[in-house]
């Protein structure tokens, strides 16, 4: 269930620069339309997909090192 829910973020992550950067994933005219309170829900379901896109990232980074290392200790150069 949690790959799921990184999954989807990272989905999110993928269209919202495809669209209107600027708005979010939203156009100029539907931007302007929402209020205050909805625009900053919308900031902060983008900042918590690019926090868990970084997260992955560095997971990755991580998964990747002690891999290395299990590989070096395997083949034994």
């Amino acid at each position: 269930m949690k790959m799921l829910k990184y999954y989807s973020l990272a989905f999110i992550i993928v269209l919202l620069p495809g669209c209107s950067t600027g708005y979010f994933g939203h156009t100029k005219t539907e931007w302007d339309k929402l209020t205050d309170v909805e625009k900053a829900t919308v900031k902060e379901k983008y900042q918590m997909a690019i926090n868990a896109k970084n997260g992955q990232a560095h997971t990755d980074k991580i998964k990747a090192r002690t891999q290395s290392v299990i590989d070096y200790g395997v083949s034994g150069r």
